[in-house]
């Protein structure tokens, strides 16, 4: 297959109308863009729907079938089989808006390799409102031009790039070795925070690109995600822990911007993980603690003096250990 400028990957599970609806909502980006369809256990109808739209584009559609699969195993087979020199995930729930698909194309089409990520906005919608929600970066990101980490702007603490916004660069992400566990399928978080320590130009289009539908789940089924996904998060934590550069002298605004989303993240963890009711999470995120104490004392002491961090951690087991060390450490310090 021809190379193209832009390869989308959409991770199908059984959504079929949400397939068919995201994928049509692509397709005005021509020949130049590459769809990949990766089966990661669709069921019934959804199946023919997969079939249905590669025979009629085949020239935009590829498919690839991982019945067992999740969404990490998903994101890495699509990045092998990419073609594009641009590459973009899209959940079967989101739409692409065609007018700034139509512009980001054309970008690509005149500055093929000019930076490492392209950043567009992205718009939160629910079916029973007509309220809309878009997530912009205009107060932190020169708008219609290539900068670099000496023009990043300040974000707050609680903001950062989603992934729904993010288009990477593809042989960056190749030739950085983005791993991805195929167990994984929260994958948001690594997949909007590892690539960054890697980006060294950026473009942002202010434009409302990704549009994503949220679906209310019922309290049961919430219930179970939210303890699954506390226990992915305590891994993503502690992979973000092992592989996120956060001390590179010569970029000091990417190490604030990355900091800053290891802290979310950590407290984050730390609350999903109080929240599941079990023990033994708890006891998994007293662990994560000691660990992150153990491999970088001085990034741990910044993270416990955070207050919300410190509120987190105050009453559990770590906690008290924390204190005692602190305490201990300060009548060394007064010792003549």
């Amino acid at each position: 297959m021809a190379k193209k400028l832009l390869s989308i990957l959409v991770p199908c599970g059984d959504v079929q109308n949400d397939i068919r609806g995201c994928v049509e909502s692509m397709l005005s980006g021509g020949e130049n863009l590459e769809i990949l369809l990766v089966d990661i256990g669709v069921q019934n109808s959804a199946g023919a729907v997969l079939e249905e739209l590669t025979e009629r584009y085949p020239d935009i559609i590829r498919t690839l079938r991982q019945p067992t699969g999740s969404r990490g195993s998903a994101v890495m087979a699509g990045l092998q089989m990419a073609t594009g020199t641009y590459f973009k995930v899209v959940d079967p729930e989101h739409r692409l808006n065609e007018s700034v698909l139509a512009r980001v194309m054309e970008l690509l089409q005149e500055s093929v390799e000019k930076f490492d990520m392209l950043i567009c906005n992205s718009v939160l919608e629910k079916p029973d409102e007509k309220r809309k929600k878009v997530v912009h970066y205009r107060r932190e990101l020169s708008k219609e031009r290539v900068f670099g980490w000496d023009e990043f702007g300040h974000f707050a603490k609680e903001d950062y790039i989603w992934m729904s916004s993010c288009i990477y660069r593809t042989q960056m992400l190749l030739d950085a070795g983005l791993e991805i566990p195929a167990d994984i399928n929260c994958i948001e978080t690594l997949y909007e925070t590892l690539p960054m320590q890697w980006v060294k130009k950026m473009y942002y289009l202010d434009g409302d690109l990704d549009h994503c539908c949220i679906h209310w789940e019922d309290p049961q089924s919430e219930e179970a995600r939210r303890v699954n996904s506390a226990e992915q998060r305590l891994r993503i934590a502690q992979m973000l822990l092992n592989q996120l550069e956060l001390n590179n002298e010569d970029t000091p605004k990417r190490n604030r911007y990355l900091y800053n989303c290891f802290e979310r993240i950590t407290a984050e963890t730390s609350v999903l993980l109080v929240k599941s009711g079990k023990p033994e999470l708890r006891v998994k995120r007293d662990w994560f603690w000691q660990n992150l104490y153990k491999k970088d004392a001085k990034l741990c002491e910044k993270l416990r003096s955070d207050p919300v961090i410190r509120r987190i951690l105050g009453t559990s087991q770590w906690g008290c250990k924390w204190a005692l060390m602190q305490q201990a450490k300060r009548q060394k310090q007064m010792r003549p």
